[in-house]
């Protein structure tokens, strides 16, 4: 089967998740879409989660980040630059997909979030992951992987007799956030 041939071969995708979402980007790339990772001028934060290639502790060897970010295109841009925005605003207006997992009000702040960036492209869909939601109650909360895993009551079905909750012992809910994202 050829790349045109893939179910989402006419998608691109533009990818701003963090190690929360990374997941979504490289399974809609896997089925065929064009992903294209932006990262912050230093990289993203994920490149520096191990274990690495031969135990070199380099942001370029993380298998980590490359595991959750095969079958994507990358780029380093800075948002926080009236430069980097516009840029941003230009792959937005031609994209099908904005996958973000900033913290709620972030890109609201930059002048890129969904209302300022669906005024180029009405055809735009835009994921934003984050703990809570983007208002409510618990929306500037962190969802930090130990606390939705409480909340959720997954941690009440792991350990051992006798003994309070325990989370289980991968990001779980990261990965499952991505995954459904």
């Amino acid at each position: 089967m050829n790349d045109d041939q893939r179910a989402l071969s006419d998608i691109t995708m533009l990818d701003l998740c963090d190690e929360k979402g990374q997941l979504m980007g490289k399974l809609m790339g896997d089925m065929g879409a064009r992903v294209i990772k932006i990262e912050p001028p230093s990289g993203a934060r994920a490149r520096s989660i191990g274990p690495f290639l031969n135990d070199e502790d380099d942001p370029e060897y993380s298998l980590y980040f490359w595991a959750n970010n095969t079958s994507k295109e990358s780029i380093t841009l800075n948002l926080e630059s009236e430069g980097g925005q516009s840029i941003f605003r230009q792959l937005a207006s031609k994209a099908n997909v904005v996958l973000e997992s900033f913290d709620p009000g972030y890109l609201s702040s930059l002048g890129l979030d969904y209302a300022s960036l669906s005024a180029d492209n009405p055809e735009l869909i835009m994921t934003s992951l984050t703990g809570f939601g983007q208002d409510g109650p618990y929306g500037t909360r962190a969802g930090v992987d130990q606390i939705v895993q409480g909340m959720s009551g997954l941690m009440s079905v792991t350990g051992e007799p006798g003994r309070g909750p325990m989370r289980v012992g991968v990001a779980i809910s990261d990965t499952s956030a991505g995954m459904f994202l």
